[in-house]
């Protein structure tokens, strides 16, 4: 009696949580307006100019001594990613690309950026990426096929290839469209788990810290797109857990779910 009543509530306290994550995420764009922005909040995916624009901000920012130490130091890390971005562009070897041209139905797909940052059409051409911004695509691929098909009505959408764990339902590695709030990214990995703990999450890019748990809930309180947050392929969202050891059970536990479903299932449903 005990033990069911014990699984009663857990399973109240998970749906609660959920619950206010479902808040928050609904609630984000209005929420934004309140809250202080760096990065303007007006397109899925960043243009080069409103890269340019941020960093202008954010140099007046680390110019001024009005400050944080704190708040400087992860200017200083989001220049670094937003300066990057611009040099080499946002796609990475594991992330794929949709490009369709209405009409030709050899050329409707989704398509691996492979190791050299290029994506193979088959039968078309292979066409290089580096230093492309995912805002750019569209415009670049219809340039790129006019050369093939006249007057090419083209269609295309940025996914990256991301890693989610910790205090999510469904942890594990997921296919996800650079223009998806962050929040929905969390949705798609499960949702948070009863013991999920936001105030310990963080992004990792290999063995670096990239992205505080400060930048995390900013990000989500504001609404902010994969793209806008300066993901890219290989980085891993780490939604904090209660209770030591939680996170390393989760990717094992989880990671057989998420990645054999997250690809199809996900993409399928876009197109």
């Amino acid at each position: 009696m005990a033990l069911a009543q014990g699984t009663d509530v857990a399973k109240r306290d998970s749906l609660l949580v959920g619950m206010a994550f479902a808040a928050l995420f609904a609630g984000s764009t209005r929420m934004a307006a309140q809250a202080p922005e760096t990065l303007p909040v007006t397109r899925a995916v960043a243009s080069r100019a409103e890269i340019q624009a941020t960093l202008t901000e954010i140099d007046q920012i680390l110019a001024s001594p009005g400050y944080s130490g704190r708040l400087k130091a992860a200017k200083r890390i989001e220049a670094e990613l937003l300066r990057q971005r611009l040099i080499t562009g946002d796609f990475q070897t594991g992330d794929r690309v949709y490009v369709a041209v209405v009409g030709e139905p050899a050329v409707a797909d989704s398509f691996s950026v492979t190791p050299s940052r290029t994506i193979l059409i088959p039968n078309v051409a292979e066409f290089p990426l580096s230093g492309v911004l995912r805002s750019e695509l569209q415009t670049y691929m219809t340039e790129q096929l006019s050369r093939f098909f006249r007057n090419p009505t083209v269609v295309t959408r940025a996914f990256i290839r991301l890693a989610i764990f910790g205090g999510v339902g469904a942890p594990g590695y997921y296919q996800l469209p650079a223009d998806q709030l962050i929040g929905g990214a969390l949705m798609a990995a499960g949702g948070p788990t009863g013991n999920a703990n936001m105030e310990k999450s963080r992004v990792v890019r290999g063995a670096k810290e990239l992205r505080s748990s400060d930048a995390v809930r900013d990000a989500l309180t504001r609404g902010l797109t994969l793209d806008q947050f300066n993901l890219q392929a290989g980085d891993e969202i780490h939604i904090g857990a209660r209770g030591r050891g939680l996170l390393e059970n989760a990717r094992g536990i989880g990671f057989a779910v998420g990645a054999v479903t997250s690809i199809g299932f996900l993409i399928s449903r876009v197109f």
